[in-house]
């Protein structure tokens, strides 16, 4: 008989709280990109009117977006390479979010903490009205009412490490229209003894008690599913490696996610085509 008071038991698995996806009577779609490293310096015959390689991935991924009538856009960690990262860049960078023409929600990484030198506050002022950064490590939920999505995250702040699921989101319940659940995390996925040796570890019992209709994560930079039974957890994988973004479909059916590349042609563009049920539909 396991010991209640023993504080190294495996933690219990919460009773589910998360609203089935039936309740919600509106599709959301999002484009769930990672890593993209705005800063490096790479520069390809392909990247057209951008100074770098980094900022037309970006470009690729709001247009992949686009493409698929994406409402919203996530960039889970490493947007930035450094904090170092030149103003006519950072310009450059924010003008590919501008023309994403949607919702683009930022959640700093362990490469570019939003710190008092970083690039989300020294050059707050070009970042355009459509890009919302969290900037809190302790989390942060922006309510985009007009789509009806709620997305929660905690922000790397500084180059120590921390546990990026380590609150527990407060989601707001909208009985009239109820907004969807989503939750941003940059770090490592502990699935075997290999990851405990890492920093920004998530454990499975961290992802069920965020209660979340979808988890993007970053950090890793291969598309990659993730999690325990009843919890819908990708890995995006970066556009650098991957190709492409990851398409997410929330909808009264449930949820899907699925991998698009953006370097073939669009009629054999799709790969690692994994349908996984929301929570609420196990």
């Amino acid at each position: 008989m396991s010991n209640p008071d023993d504080a190294s038991s495996t933690p219990q698995r919460p009773q589910s709280l998360l609203p089935d996806p039936e309740s919600h009577p509106h599709s959301v779609t999002i484009v769930h990109t990672s890593d993209v490293h705005i800063g490096t310096g790479h520069k390809t015959a392909h990247d057209d009117e951008w100074p770098e390689r980094p900022i037309a991935d970006l470009a690729r991924m709001a247009a992949l977006g686009r493409e698929h009538d994406a409402d919203l856009m996530v960039i889970v960690g490493d947007f930035f390479d450094n904090n170092r990262v030149r103003e006519p860049l950072v310009e450059a960078t924010c003008e590919a979010l501008r023309r994403a023409e949607m919702p683009v929600v930022i959640l700093p990484g362990n490469h570019d903490p939003f710190m008092p030198d970083s690039v989300y506050v020294k050059y707050a002022h070009h970042f355009p009205p459509n890009a919302h950064i969290i900037s809190r490590e302790e989390g942060e939920l922006i309510s985009l009412d007009e789509i009806g999505v709620q997305v929660w995250g905690q922000a790397h702040t500084d180059y120590y490490d921390f546990n990026p699921v380590e609150h527990s989101p407060p989601w707001a319940n909208h009985h009239e229209r109820p907004l969807w659940r989503v939750v941003l995390a940059h770090g490592y996925y502990v699935k075997s003894e290999y990851e405990t040796r890492m920093s920004y570890q998530i454990h499975p019992h961290d992802l069920e008690a965020l209660q979340a209709h979808y988890v993007g994560l970053g950090h890793l930079e291969l598309h990659e599913p993730v999690g325990p039974p009843g919890v819908t957890a990708y890995y995006s994988g970066a556009p650098d490696r991957s190709g492409g973004a990851t398409i997410v479909r929330l909808t009264p059916q449930g949820v899907s996610a699925q991998h698009v590349r953006t370097d073939v042609p669009s009629d054999d563009g799709q790969q690692d085509d994994y349908q996984y049920p929301a929570a609420g539909v196990l």
